[in-house]
């Protein structure tokens, strides 16, 4: 799902729709590198990820089934 807002500084936002229990969100700085990373519960239609740690850039973040297949790719832009 995508996230809003997209620009955000504290918290971001993101829709998710139908995933299984055991999915994962991952925020990943444009080296790849997995700066953060959440379990999705159970039936979540939105989850609210604090990005308040997260220095101001770009980042990808992925939603990954139980068995680690990405389900989605989406960018996200942190500003402070």
């Amino acid at each position: 799902g995508r996230n809003y807002p997209n620009h955000a500084s504290k918290t971001t936002t993101i829709n998710l729709v139908g995933l299984e229990s055991g999915s994962e969100m991952r925020i990943m700085d444009v080296c790849g590198r997995v700066v953060k990373k959440e379990l999705i519960p159970v039936k979540a239609q939105l989850i609210t990820i604090d990005i308040s740690g997260i220095n101001a850039g770009s980042y990808i973040y992925q939603i990954l089934d139980k068995s680690g297949s990405i389900l989605s790719v989406h960018n996200m832009n942190v500003v402070n």
